[in-house]
């Protein structure tokens, strides 16, 4: 479960989601907050599909836990599950 003081920060003013998402290719206007549970999710687009935004705190996950989870969906991802990936 997320901070409360983390969630607060995180989604004041989408700043955060606003800076991370310079860094993907996205139609300017479309970044919409979605949902914050143990992460932030946002979504956007690009060329008129759907992406998801997904980010949460430095102190909310390891550097472990966040590679233990991109192993497991190129896992998933390996054996032809629908994942995102």
């Amino acid at each position: 479960m997320m901070k409360l003081v983390n969630m607060v920060k995180g989604l004041a003013m989408d700043e955060v989601a606003r800076r991370i998402i310079v860094n993907w290719e996205h139609d300017k206007g479309t970044l919409k907050f979605w949902r914050a549970s143990s992460n932030f999710v946002y979504v956007f687009a690009y060329k008129n599909k759907k992406y998801f935004l997904r980010f949460c705190h430095e102190e909310e996950n390891s550097i472990e836990q966040i590679n233990a989870e991109l192993s497991f969906l190129e896992y998933l991802k390996s054996r032809n599950y629908p994942c995102a990936s």
